[in-house]
């Protein structure tokens, strides 16, 4: 495989360098100097003006050797020296070409300002936010040799011939200008930006630096400016909302538990559908949650099979892109930036519940609830007894004292980011450095959150002209106070509403079982005696090394590496005590997870012009190394109490654990782009991965792309329409299966050995196909969109199959399903005004998201949290299977026994089917469908959790310094399995129960609730997931003060929110939930740490 990778590479060296000797760019003996000025500003991307007095001619060869030239410095110098001229750079993209002989006149400026008869007309040059344009271009239309460029404060003087009629205005970012030139010797321009989505420069799954209007496969850019304007509180959230067919999901509030996040549809039924994240080159497997956003100069987002197809067996679910600050753009020597942001978190709502009992009361007692039939001593604790429920066992008493326990087990917490990063630029380096401290406190009583530090150190530099060395570092450290509890987010629905959590004994503890009718804990108690934590540290490093063999190709060569620790830590301490107020000596246990991660990447990138085509190609060879290792103890019974080791605890108690592994895989890969007269477009790509995670006939996979795209206004004028463009794809890409999933296993149990895991040979990753069609458009100079309709094939998905008995062994990991996704995408950028008033800019994105299961080389089976989801050919992927109720008679009758008649049955006031007459007593119930007509309830499809549509709409406006950005997100339909609210069903403490205030015939006793509870998963909990969010806000002003500008550049400062309001039907803490695997897949609320919303107040230098 090796010999022939060189081979292939040789050869297609050969192939074009023999193409070089035979390209003729000039068919004519001679070109104009003009003919040739065109050419250079086309390939190398700049401006040259020269003196119109320059007439002269170059014959063919000495042309096609300056078009040959490596850069526009080398082919100025030919120009020059072989035709009596002389250059001057006046700007690093604009160039003026002078007379030589010119000089030698008398009065020794150009000719063109001693002619009589010419305009002098003068100027500002500003953008459409007026602030000045240092070093924009001006020049006469149809004769450059008239031109000007405006100073540092946006002013220029141009001198042109009396009758001229239009000047042209250019700016790198900016659309080009033509204005009329009047009367008056004033000409003040406004400039508008250019669309940033129609120029943005894309570098990932293409075969080299492509603007976005010569793309063939779907790849979104967002820049710095759009990240900034909400500075995400990690890179793991960055993206939500601002991408069309990215789900991001901040499925717990957990302060550093970032975001998971899922682009376009499922390619794995068992909820691995993260895409794979690349960070400056390194394949990172840090959660983006431990890196700071500030740092990001731009997020690519790789969508799709065929786009991804570039990155083989790890990209089924797409790819993202990160590249962060490197100074290499700083406007001057060097700038500091300096961003302090503080506020505070809060829970958006509380989860209503019931605060009335069914029980008969015996008078009022003093501090506490009297129930009858309950022995109390003096201060209301329960000797003896038991509750009694009144006859109609409505919940309509009232307790002796209500408290609001929600409120004391959360809290306002703090939250904030300081920040510094400084770059600075030279003639051959350039660096970048910077520090973020971020904390966010969480809004969990007692609990400290989550604390990261980030230090970059970025650098690029030029070992003479053909040699470049960059480096990118970080080194990360986070610490993370978790709850003492999970448990307490369920513990806290269920204490009754008259008990104190904060109550504390007379040695001043909080009471373990304040409430003496409910069976769990005190919510607070392990929060306040129970410690949870977790230090993380990460170091990632990437050194590359880029050598230019010839002006079109260059070998560039990466090598990364990735440490990473986590240590885990709970402790409990002697003397801790359970529900039940039993005591116990303690536990402690300490766990240490080591990652160390490494690849090597060494890749020949062609950039080549064959007449009127344009080749882009790179051939690559990459090695991934990767190593984990994992050590855990537990001990238990302290000897000492308040010494948290191991050492003290009792050895006989004491338990270990340990595991560790690698993989290596080795990768092939060759890509061609080729641009035929800037509208035929085509890209092609074969790779080939080898992997030790695949099973041992199939050590070797292969992944495709081609994809082509047609540039129609390049051919055809269409009114109002400045880009018009059609493309379509085809490609593969795979999911690696898990590290153990080939290999026989086994596990110890009380000393003994038993089998575990049958391997399989011909375990291979899943391999996702994908189809796309696709418009990009850009017209009425203020609409870009992007509509993209792609199908997703994902083959051999994988499932942990149970295997017969007479196999001794339980299960066996196999490629047993296909999945099929269906994507709509729309992205529409609009610029709604410009101008003196301002810029208002808006930017929707929409997606439509089906997805079904194919095949199943299995029986169909049950699958998610707590079996609610079942897999099933021919259906959509996140059906919910479930008993449901009756809501007709219809149904009832349809499954009506033996023997009645349908008037023995009836509606009640709920809009279910109850038996006639017993509406509103002890005995009334909700029937439940039954199928087969056995007299059991039968398992039936309940609910969908896949949206109807998810839209994003951002909205821009800018006014001088002045700047407002708000982002609201909207999912429409997608259901909710609700399992938080079914299980406080339990204990009575849902708000349905509650009945006061009530007419007596609309009122239901507990017995009936009770009844939806008690039928495990059924359709009484699904809810509309349906919501409107207010994502992100914020109000910033930008002041730049002129007397001090030497020193600093800007000071900006504003408000921001994150998660203010969001408007929904669910009666959870929040809609946007999900849980299992990866957390996009089930729509499932349990008891998770709820999201919560953020205000605060930013502060910004720059220097």
């Amino acid at each position: 495989m090796n010999k022939f990778l060189i081979y292939l590479i040789f050869t297609f060296i050969g192939i074009l360098s023999f193409a070089n000797v035979n390209d003729v760019r000039y068919q004519s003996k001679t070109i104009s100097i003009e003919q040739v000025v065109d050419d250079l500003e086309s390939k190398f991307q700049v401006m040259v003006t020269y003196e119109s007095k320059i007439k002269l001619s170059i014959n063919q060869n000495e042309a096609n050797e300056l078009l040959n030239s490596k850069s526009i410095i080398s082919a100025l110098d030919e120009l020059s020296a072989n035709n009596n001229l002389e250059y001057e750079k006046l700007r690093d993209d604009y160039f003026v070409l002078t007379n030589v002989d010119s000089k030698t006149e008398e009065t020794k400026i150009p000719s063109v300002i001693v002619e009589e008869n010419l305009k002098i007309i003068t100027g500002v040059v500003s953008d459409d936010q007026g602030n000045t344009l240092p070093g924009a271009t001006i020049y006469l239309k149809g004769d450059k040799s008239y031109h000007a460029i405006t100073n540092m404060d946006g002013e220029y003087t141009i001198s042109v011939p009396q009758g001229s009629t239009e000047l042209v205005f250019s700016y790198v970012g900016f659309e080009d200008m033509v204005i009329t030139i009047g009367e008056s010797n004033e000409l003040n321009v406004s400039m508008n930006t250019d669309s940033k989505e129609l120029e943005a420069v894309v570098v990932s799954g293409v075969a080299g630096r492509t603007s976005r209007k010569k793309l063939t496969v779907t790849v979104a850019h967002v820049d710095a400016e759009s990240l900034q304007r909400v500075p995400a509180t990690s890179a793991s959230s960055a993206l939500q909302g601002k991408v069309a067919g990215v789900s991001v999901k901040s499925t717990s509030g957990q302060p550093g538990s970032g975001s998971t996040i899922q682009l376009r549809g499922a390619t794995s039924l068992l909820g691995n559908n993260s895409p794979l994240i690349i960070v400056d080159g390194i394949m990172v497997q840090t959660s983006l949650a431990d890196m700071n956003s500030d740092d990001i100069e731009s997020i690519e987002v790789v969508k799709g099979a065929a786009a991804s197809a570039l990155y083989g067996s790890r990209a089924a679910g797409g790819v993202i892109v990160i590249t962060t600050r490197r100074g290499s753009k700083t406007e001057e020597s060097y700038e500091i930036v300096l961003r302090n942001e503080i506020g505070r978190s809060s829970l958006v709502k509380n989860i209503d519940q019931s605060n009335h009992h069914p029980y008969k009361l015996d008078g009022e007692g003093i501090g506490y609830t009297k129930y009858d039939g309950v022995v109390y001593d003096d201060d209301g604790n329960v000797l003896s007894g038991s509750r009694t429920l009144t006859d109609s066992a409505y919940s309509d008493q009232a307790y002796w004292n209500v408290y609001d326990n929600q409120d004391k087990f959360f809290k306002n917490g703090l939250f904030y980011t300081n920040f510094v990063g400084v770059a600075t630029k030279a003639k051959t380096s350039n660096l970048y450095f910077s520090f973020e401290n971020h904390h966010n406190e969480g809004i969990i009583y007692n609990t400290n959150g989550y604390t990261r530090r980030n230090y970059r150190f970025n650098s690029d530099t030029k070992i003479g002209k053909r040699i470049k060395l960059s480096t990118s570092n970080l080194y990360i450290t986070s610490s993370s106070d978790k709850p003492g509890s999970n448990g307490s987010f369920h513990d806290l629905l269920f204490v009754n509403p008259d008990v104190d959590l904060e109550k504390r004994d007379a040695e001043g503890n909080l009471i373990v079982d304040p409430d003496p009718w409910s069976i769990d804990e005190n919510p607070l108690y392990p929060l306040e005696y129970r410690d949870r934590s977790e230090n993380k540290s990460t170091f990632m490093t990437s050194l590359n090394a880029k050598v230019i063999i010839t002006d079109w190709m260059n070998w560039d060569t990466r090598y990364s590496y990735e440490y990473f620790n986590k240590k885990y830590n709970t402790y409990t301490p002697k003397g801790y005590m359970y529900g039940g107020g039993a005591d116990q000596d303690g536990s402690i246990y300490m766990s240490n997870y080591i990652a160390k991660n490494q690849t090597f990447q060494t890749t020949l990138n062609i950039n080549k012009i064959l007449g009127d085509v344009i080749v882009k190609a790179k051939l690559s060879y990459m090695y991934e190394d990767n190593n984990w290792e994992s050590f855990s103890a537990t001990g238990r019974d302290f000897i000492v109490p308040g010494i948290p080791q191991l050492s003290n605890t009792d050895p006989a108690k004491s338990s270990l654990d340990s595991y560790d592994g690698s993989v290596r895989a080795i990768n092939y890969f060759g890509i061609v782009d080729l641009d035929y007269k800037d509208r035929y477009l085509f890209s092609g790509l074969y790779r080939r991965d080898g992997s030790s995670l695949f099973g041992e006939n199939e050590r070797w996979q292969n992944y495709y792309r081609l994809a082509g795209a047609y540039r129609i206004t390049e051919d055809i004028d269409i009114p109002f329409v400045k880009e018009l463009k059609i493309r379509a794809a085809i490609g593969t890409s795979g999911l690696r299966p898990g590290y153990s999933w080939q290999y026989e296993t086994y596990y110890i149990n009380g000393g003994q050995v038993y089998r575990d895991q049958l391997g399989n040979k011909d375990l291979k990753p899943s391999e996702a196909r994908e189809v796309e069609f696709a418009v990009d458009a850009f017209f009425l100079k203020r609409f870009n969109a992007t509509i993209s309709v792609s199908n997703t094939k994902t083959v051999g998905a994988f499932a942990k199959v149970p295997l017969a008995s007479h196999l001794g062994y339980p299960s066996q990991w196999r490629n047993v399903g296909d999945i099929s996704s269906d994507v709509v995408e729309v992205s529409l950028g609009v610029v709604a005004m410009k101008g003196d008033k301002g810029r208002l800019h808006f930017q929707l994105n929409y997606d439509n998201i089906h997805q079904n299961l194919l095949s199943l080389t299995i029986p169909p089976y049950y699958t998610g949290p707590h079996g609610a989801y079942y897999l099933v050919p021919g259906e959509e992927f996140g059906i919910i299977y479930g008993y449901r109720w009756l809501t007709s008679l219809d149904q009832m009758e349809e499954q009506l026994p033996s023997g009645e008649s349908i008037d023995m049955y009836q509606m009640n006031s709920d809009g279910y089917v109850i038996l006639k007459g017993t509406e509103g007593s002890t005995n009334e119930k909700a029937i439940a469908y039954d199928h087969d007509g056995d007299g059991l309830p039968d398992r039936d499809k309940i609910g969908n959790g896949n949206a109807d549509f998810h839209m994003s709409l951002s909205t821009t406006y800018t006014f001088k310094g002045f700047s407002f950005y708000m982002l609201l997100d909207w999912k429409q339909g997608g259901d909710i399995y609700n399992y938080t609210h079914q299980y406080t069903f339990r204990d009575g403490r849902a708000i349905e129960f509650d009945q006061f205030g009530k007419e007596e015939s609309d009122k239901k006793s507990n017995a009936y609730y009770s009844n939806f509870y008690q039928q495990s998963i059924n359709d009484y909990f699904v809810e509309d997931g349906t919501y409107l969010k207010i994502r992100e806000l914020s109000i910033y002003y930008t002041y730049k003060p002129v007397k001090y500008k030497k020193y600093i550049k800007e000071i900006k400062f504003g408000v921001v929110g994150r998660n203010l309001l969001t408007f929904t039907s669910y009666t959870g803490y929040d809609p946007d939930v999900a849980s299992s695997g990866d957390l996009t897949t089930f729509a499932f609320d349990s008891f998770s740490y709820p999201n919560f919303r953020t205000m605060s107040a930013s502060l910004q230098f720059k220097f």
